[in-house]
C-alpha cells in the first residue's frame, strides 16, 4: 500500500485534499451536562493509591456524579463494595452490579440521570467533550455509545455482534441499561463484560454506536494523523506513559479545565 496525501484526515482547507474529516460532535441536540451523567469507575484495592489518584486529580473534577466500585470498602477514596470479588480477567459481575445500582439505588433514582458511563480505573477522559458527543443522541431510546469492535462476523457480514470496548469507556442510556438487566445475565463474574453486553445488545436490537474519539489504547499506539481527525475523548492504559501528561496533552479543554501538574502522587 502507498500513502496518498490527498486523502486528508483532518478538517483543513487545502486545495490538494480530495477528502476531509468533519467533527461528529459539535452543537447538536439537547445539551448534556454534569447533572445528566453518572460515572462508575471499576477498580480494585491494589489500585486505590495509584490509578484512582490519577482519576481524582484529572478528569473526575468535571464529573458531578461519580462512584468508585472495588472489592473492598475504602473510606479514603471512597469506594463502594458491591459484593463482587476482584477477577483477573473480565468484569461482567461487577458491571452488571453497577447496572442494578444505577437503576435501583434510591438516591440515583431521585437524580433522574439520563446516561451511565462505565470506565476502567486506567481510563482517561475528556468529560466536556463527552458531554458534547452525548448531546447528539436521544437519551430516551436504548443506545450504547463507545469505541465499537466486532466479533464473529463472516465476510458477508452475517452472524457475530458489535460490542463497545470496555477500556475506552462504555456509555449507556437508561433504557439500554434497563433492557440489558431485564433480558441478560453474566455466565460468570469474570466473563468479558463488553462482549457479553454486545451479545445482549444484538439480541435486544440495541444499537452500539461508534465514535473515533474513543480509544482503547494509549496515544503512542495510534498514528498522529488518526488522532488529529477528531479531538479525543478517551485513552486507556497507563503502561509506559505518564497519565498526567496524556491527559494534559490530549484531553484538557484549556478554557474549561484546570491545569494538572505532571507529577505522581501515591496517596490521597
Amino acid at each position: 500500500m502507498e500513502n496518498v496525501s490527498s486523502f486528508c484526515t483532518t478538517n483543513v482547507e487545502d486545495e490538494s485534499c480530495i477528502t476531509k474529516y468533519l467533527p461528529s460532535y459539535s452543537n447538536c441536540g439537547h445539551e448534556v451536562s454534569e447533572n445528566d451523567v453518572y460515572f462508575a469507575v471499576k477498580t480494585f484495592s491494589g489500585y486505590h493509591k495509584d490509578r484512582i489518584v490519577v482519576v481524582k486529580r484529572t478528569w473526575s473534577k468535571s464529573a458531578n456524579h461519580i462512584e468508585y466500585f472495588s472489592d473492598i470498602e475504602d473510606h479514603f477514596v471512597p469506594t463502594v463494595n458491591i459484593g463482587i470479588e476482584n477477577t483477573e480477567r473480565g468484569h461482567c459481575g461487577k458491571t452488571f452490579a453497577i447496572f442494578k445500582r444505577f437503576l435501583e439505588h434510591e438516591e440515583l433514582q431521585s437524580l433522574d440521570l439520563a446516561w451511565l458511563a462505565v470506565v476502567d480505573d486506567d481510563t482517561l477522559l475528556s468529560v466536556p467533550r463527552l458531554f458534547k458527543l452525548l448531546s447528539c443522541y436521544d437519551s430516551s431510546k436504548p443506545l450504547i455509545v463507545g469505541e465499537r469492535y466486532g466479533y464473529g462476523f463472516t465476510t458477508e457480514g452475517q452472524g457475530g455482534y458489535d460490542y463497545p470496548t470496555g477500556g475506552s469507556g462504555m456509555f449507556f442510556t437508561r433504557p439500554a441499561v434497563q433492557a440489558i438487566i431485564d433480558s441478560c445475565q453474566c455466565p460468570s463474574n469474570d466473563a468479558p463484560d463488553d462482549m457479553i453486553i454486545g451479545m445482549c445488545a444484538r439480541r435486544q436490537e440495541i444499537p452500539v454506536l461508534h465514535s473515533a474519539a474513543f480509544h482503547q489504547a494509549r496515544p503512542d499506539d495510534y498514528a498522529e494523523d488518526y488522532l488529529n481527525r477528531l479531538p479525543p475523548i478517551s485513552f486507556h492504559k497507563h503502561t509506559d506513559v505518564d497519565p498526567y501528561k496524556v491527559y494534559t496533552d490530549y484531553l484538557v479543554e484549556r478554557e474549561t479545565e484546570p491545569e494538572v501538574h505532571h507529577h505522581r502522587h501515591t496517596e490521597l
